[in-house]
Order: structure tokens, then C-alpha cells, then sequence
């Protein structure tokens, strides 16, 4: 299989936090921008929590009808899936990649490729090149702490580690039943929300409670075959240049990697690996 021929059967599937008027700006430049690179996809999920708002008012709410105005404006047949709770930074992500993941379950659609609203893509995406069978395509995302354990020996790394990101990655969704269980993402939610002063960070009270390890578990447990899509002379190039800077963020933003960009910071300068 070829990678366009992998995009070619794949739906995409979006994922995004609505808050403000200037969300939607900064929205319909994300979809301006990829959308040389969205058409070559079979259809388009999107998967929204807005803010903090009882679901009753958010139904009629004008922030989501403008949200799903600007997604329809460039894609008619675009399926919306509006969930009515924001659970914060890792449990809201938990729930929104959980809905993306149950949809395509739910009506038979084999390949999802899940993003997040702030990874854009070069035309350089479309390179199309020889892929060998996998049921999960992926980016691994590893910071300068995630090197400790292989001595920071870049060739270890290289073949040894397997933390894929959330932020994008190809999945066959018939291979698993499940990304996450959902009643214990419920069970340390209610935990949490029952702790005073909670700062959010779950992953310091229980320890791999990370998007990152909810999806690598899920691939390990249920004996996915996977194939990492960087390329491996840039993968080399990329843990240099996180192991020379110090680079504790393992979602590699601002980084220009292979056609694909975790652009956080619109307004601060990208690096090409």
C-alpha cells in the first residue's frame, strides 16, 4: 500500500476545544491551510467541546452553529459530533479522541486518521512512498526526560522506543474494540474532581495516566502491527536536536517534521528538521 492510497481510504478525524470568536478566526485558517491536504481524504469528523456551559443553553448556543457554519462552508458533508462536557485538558482530549474513535466504530469506517486542530500540513504530507502493512501509523514523541532510560544513546532510541502522539496518527479501527476504557477515564475523573486544590495534572497522581500511554497501551494490548511514518534519517536529525536543546515537550511543537507541524504558537517561529 501506498500512502496516498492510505489517505485515500482514510477519514480524518478532528479534534478540537471552541472558546472564544477568535477560535473560529484562527479555525478557518487551520482549514485553509490543510485543506490541499484534507481533500485527498474520503470525509471529515469533527469532534468540538466548548466552553463551560449548561448543555441545555450550548444546544442553541451561536458558537457551535458558527463552528459547524465554517466547517460546512468548505466541507458539506462533514460529520459533527458535539460533545456536551469540556473535562478539562487531559480528560477532555480523552473523550473528544474516545468520540472520533466510537464513531467510526459505529458506522463501519475502517481507517480514521485523528488530528488535532493545531497540526497543519505541507503539500511535502502528499509525498506518496511504499508503506508496509500496519494497523497503526504513527509519530513518536519523546522529550530529553524520555531519553533518560536509554542513556540518551540515540541509536536505542531510535529502535527501541514506542510513544506515539496523539496529536496524529492513522488507525485501523476494526483491530480494537476500544482507545481507552472509558469507566476508568469516569472513575480517576470523579477522583480528581474530589481533591482540593487539583491542578490538573493527573498524570502526577496516577502515574501513566497520559493520552500518549492510553494509546500506546491500546496498541500494545491488542497486538497492532505499527510502522513509525518519519522518516528514519530525520528521526535521527530530530532526537539530536532534542537531545542538544533540552527539549522536554514530547509533542515536538513548532518543529516542521516531514510535512507535519504541532503549530501551538502561530505567531513564534517554526525549525525544519
Amino acid at each position: 500500500m501506498t500512502k496516498l492510497e492510505l489517505i485515500n481510504k482514510s477519514f480524518v478525524g478532528v479534534i478540537a476545544h471552541i472558546s472564544s470568536d477568535t477560535k473560529l478566526e484562527s479555525l478557518e485558517q487551520y482549514i485553509n491551510t490543510n485543506k490541499e491536504i484534507f481533500d485527498n481524504f474520503k470525509g471529515i469528523i469533527v469532534a468540538a467541546n466548548y466552553v463551560d456551559m449548561p448543555w441545555l443553553d450550548k444546544r442553541f448556543n451561536s458558537l457551535i452553529l458558527r463552528h459547524h457554519e465554517i466547517w460546512l462552508k468548505y466541507y458539506p458533508d462533514v460529520k459533527f459530533i458535539d460533545l456536551d462536557e469540556n473535562r478539562s485538558h487531559t480528560f477532555g482530549t480523552l473523550d473528544l479522541d474516545g468520540a472520533v474513535f466510537d464513531y467510526c466504530k459505529e458506522n463501519d469506517i475502517e481507517w480514521l486518521f485523528k488530528v488535532n486542530d493545531d497540526m497543519l500540513f505541507t503539500p511535502e504530507f502528499l509525498e506518496d512512498k511504499e508503506l508496509p502493512e500496519a494497523d497503526f501509523y504513527y509519530w513518536n514523541g519523546i522529550g530529553y526526560g524520555g531519553m533518560t532510560k536509554y542513556d540518551y544513546n540515540i541509536d536505542r532510541i531510535a529502535k527501541e522506543d514506542f510513544y506515539p502522539q496523539t496529536t496524529q496518527y492513522f488507525i485501523n479501527t476494526t483491530k480494537l474494540p476500544e482507545l481507552h476504557n472509558k469507566k476508568g477515564v469516569d472513575d480517576a475523573y470523579n477522583y480528581t474532581q474530589g481533591l482540593e486544590n487539583y491542578n490538573g495534572r493527573v498524570w502526577e497522581l496516577i502515574e501513566g495516566f497520559t493520552c500518549e500511554d492510553f494509546l500506546k497501551n491500546a496498541v500494545t494490548k491488542n497486538n497492532l502491527t505499527k510502522h513509525h511514518m518519519i522518516k528514519p534519517d530525520t528521526y535521527i536529525r530530530l532526537l539530536n536536536f532534542v537531545k542538544a536543546n533540552n527539549i522536554h515537550d514530547c509533542s515536538h511543537k513548532q518543529l516542521i517534521i516531514d510535512g507535519t507541524v504541532h503549530l501551538q504558537w502561530p505567531n513564534e517561529k517554526c525549525i525544519i528538521i
